[in-house]
């Protein structure tokens, strides 16, 4: 009867060593704060293309446990960190990276916990001929 017993209690230690041993998954499973909901670009008086993008949706900064500043890519290329412009995002010397009359899609991504590999995505497709001279046009997400 004893072997039986510490049998079960070595097997019972070992499933819960096991156990705590596994890396947890939850940080990576959570949805992504921030939501992009439009991409906007810019141009010059003079006709020339404005170099950093504006973004508008939900970019809450007062997150609790999150210290980071989440990393945004174009098609694929980081681009860096954006500032805050208003109630919207910036990021400098990103509009290069748009392809005009392609989609493109422009991505947040968090790196740290408690939101580490949580992204979002917004794909919108540009028309540099659409915007005026000296002004500004938003593209929603599609």
């Amino acid at each position: 009867m004893k072997p039986r017993i510490h049998i079960l209690t070595v097997l019972i230690l070992a499933a819960a060593l096991a156990l705590a041993a596994t890396p947890a998954t939850a940080d990576q499973s959570k949805p992504c704060p921030w939501k992009i909901s439009s991409v906007g670009i810019g141009k010059w008086a003079n006709g020339n293309h404005k170099s950093g993008i504006w973004l508008k949706g939900s970019f809450p900064i007062n997150i609790p446990g999150v210290t980071e500043r989440p990393d945004w890519s174009i098609n694929g290329s980081n681009v860096g960190k954006s500032q805050i412009h208003f109630n919207q995002r910036w990021i400098p010397n990103a509009s290069s990276r748009l392809m005009d009359g392609a989609q493109n899609t422009v991505t947040v991504t968090f790196q740290k916990p408690p939101y580490n590999g949580a992204s979002n995505s917004c794909t919108v497709t540009i028309d540099w001929d659409d915007v005026p001279r000296g002004g500004y046009k938003y593209y929603r997400c599609q």
